[in-house]
């Protein structure tokens, strides 16, 4: 009975929904975009990979670095127009913070393609994007642990890719990263790899998390990824300088 009471004094509140109620209690809903700060950010993206693209070695440099450099442009601009600003406020990060955060590791994706491709000795059209990462679509956006990319090989098979980007020295995958890439190699016999480009250091790792031994892994949890499991990437996977030509793609899976 008591129940009932507490569930139709919340209803007379005007909400049906616990979580609403506590959102208006604490006023979390009242988010206001400091659209100057916005523009700073995109700017600093902007400096931040001509940078990276000046420094990497020429042999993994997009072809066409403007063109790179007007998707950060399309991006935002499709994020401001389906208005998903206001609503980037995951564990209590402001809006920036996330809009940030997302925007590095998408750009960081789109940026190492050629990468991906020199290290594969393919095609960049043979790279596909399937994840979930959608800019039409607030409930997918940045929220599946499906794969960034899959790459169709000369022998018509298939890997997969989750691109990652660190940017402070600290290099973790989440457990449930590993878990989709287990699942997959499973049912459908494709292998899945995560390739973290550590770009506070200049190196990259290809991790091999198709078959991964979850009893060699030390889980975790981590702050940064609000409290999710992860284990941290050893220093000996990082096994590309990136200022250098690329090794075989073979030559870089741990």
């Amino acid at each position: 009975m008591t129940k009932t009471y507490e569930k139709d004094f919340r209803k007379a509140l005007g909400f049906t929904n616990q979580s609403d109620v506590k959102e208006f209690f604490k006023a979390t809903d009242c988010v206001s975009i400091n659209w100057p700060k916005i523009n700073m950010l995109n700017r600093r993206l902007k400096d931040l990979f001509t940078r990276i693209h000046h420094t990497v070695h020429p042999s993994i440099q997009p072809e066409d670095f403007n063109s790179f450099l007007q998707t950060i442009d399309i991006a935002y601009q499709k994020i401001r127009k389906n208005d998903f600003l206001p609503r980037l406020n995951n564990f209590g990060r402001t809006p920036e913070n996330v809009y940030y955060n997302w925007m590095r590791g998408y750009c960081a994706a789109a940026y190492f393609t050629k990468a991906i491709a020199v290290m594969l000795n393919i095609r960049q059209s043979a790279i596909h994007q399937i994840g979930m990462d959608d800019l039409d679509h607030l409930e997918t956006f940045s929220q599946s642990p499906m794969a960034d990319i899959e790459v169709s090989l000369s022998d018509s098979s298939k890997i997969r890719f989750e691109v990652q980007s660190g940017y402070t020295g600290t290099n973790d995958i989440k457990k449930h990263k590993v878990e989709e890439g287990k699942r997959v190699f499973k049912r459908q016999g494709i292998r899945s790899y995560v390739i973290h480009f550590d770009l506070f250091n200049g190196k990259a790792a290809v991790v091999d998390i198709s078959e991964i031994d979850d009893r060699n892994l030390n889980y975790k949890a981590n702050s940064r990824f609000e409290g999710q499991i992860v284990f941290s990437i050893p220093p000996e996977a990082f096994r590309y300088k990136l200022q250098q030509t690329p090794p075989a793609f073979k030559d870089l899976i741990y």
